[in-house]
C-alpha cells in the first residue's frame, strides 16, 4: 500500500514535519517561490534529509521551483535574477517555463552550471550523472543551443 503524505511545514512544526519527511520514499517538492522554497529547505535540516533520502536510494521530483533548487546554482527571480547555491542534488541550473527569448535568466547563471530550460510539459529524469528527457516537449540543453528530445539522453559534463 502507498501511503500520500502532506508534511507539515517544518518551520511551523518541526517534529512532524522532520517525521514526515524521514519516512518518504518518494518526495515532491512544488513549485511556487524559488527562495522562499530554498530558504524553508536550507534554514532547517530539510535539506539534509532531502540529501539522505537520495542517498539511502529514495528519490525527489521536483516542479518549477521545486525543480530549481536541486540545482548546484539557481536563480532567485525575486531577488533581482541574482544567482545563489542550490541543494547540489543535480549539478545543473534549471530555468522553468523555458522559451527561447528568456536571455535574461541566462545570462546570470552561464558558466555557473550547465543550463537546462524546461519547457511546459517537459521533464528530465536525472539519474548517475545522465539526463534523460522525458514528457511532451524536449528540454533544451542552453549552453549547446539544441534540444533534447524525449527519449534522449545527456551526460552532465
Amino acid at each position: 500500500a502507498v501511503e500520500v503524505l502532506a508534511a507539515p511545514d517544518i518551520r511551523e512544526r518541526r517534529a512532524e514535519g522532520l517525521a514526515a519527511l524521514q519516512s518518504a520514499r518518494l518526495l515532491v517538492l512544488p513549485g511556487g517561490s524559488p527562495q522562499r522554497l530554498l530558504f524553508a529547505l536550507t534554514s532547517t535540516e530539510a535539506g539534509q534529509v532531502i540529501l539522505n533520502l537520495i542517498a539511502s536510494g529514495g528519490r525527489v521530483m521536483g516542479a518549477s521551483a521545486g525543480a530549481m533548487v536541486l540545482g548546484t546554482s539557481l536563480l532567485l527571480p525575486e531577488r533581482n535574477l541574482s544567482v545563489v547555491p542550490g541543494l547540489g542534488v543535480v549539478a545543473v541550473a534549471v530555468i522553468p517555463h523555458w522559451w527561447p527569448d528568456r536571455d535574461q535568466w541566462v545570462k546570470p547563471l552561464t558558466g555557473k552550471a550547465p543550463i537546462l530550460g524546461l519547457a511546459e510539459e517537459a521533464g528530465v529524469i536525472y539519474h548517475d550523472g545522465v539526463v534523460t528527457a522525458v514528457g511532451k516537449a524536449p528540454t533544451r540543453l542552453v549552453d549547446e543551443a539544441r534540444d533534447l528530445e524525449v527519449g534522449q539522453s545527456w551526460r552532465v559534463p
